[in-house]
């Protein structure tokens, strides 16, 4: 598995029915139901020591909670930012070091890509998880 399945993972599970069948990575897919939640990964700089490069990566996701009202989306976003930030030890099984926010803010409120053209209101947060690079099989 990766860092990106754990993540999935425990977004799936925090989220409860709010929005647990509804976890996708980068954009929600037309015709979805909100709420809803996408994540994607924003960088992950490299550790270099006098050795060589180090396997510790500092790997930047965002996490944007969408739902037809503002107050829900914040409401998603509050549930994955307290579940989320300080995590430390396994993220979804995944084995990580620590999970610290690192920002949040709102996303403007925009057009869905359904033909009814309902609103959708975002709230993302911004997660620095650390862990250990697993070393490549040969």
């Amino acid at each position: 598995m990766s860092v990106e399945a754990g993540l999935y993972t425990h977004l799936a599970d925090i989220s409860g029915s709010t929005a647990a069948a509804r976890v996708y990575p980068v954009w929600v897919p037309q015709g979805a139901d909100y709420p809803a939640i996408t994540w994607q990964r924003m960088g992950s700089p490299r550790e270099h020591t006098h050795d060589g490069a180090s396997r510790l990566l500092i790997a930047r996701f965002r996490v944007v909670s969408w739902a037809e009202t503002y107050n829900a989306a914040m409401n998603l976003a509050n549930i994955v930012r307290l579940a989320s930030d300080g995590l430390s030890g396994t993220m979804g099984g995944e084995s990580i070091e620590e999970c610290l926010l690192a920002d949040e803010a709102d996303v403007p409120a925009e057009a869905s890509a359904d033909l009814d053209e309902r609103r959708v209101f975002g709230r993302a947060v911004e997660f620095d998880i650390y862990y250990v690079e697993a070393a490549p099989s040969v």
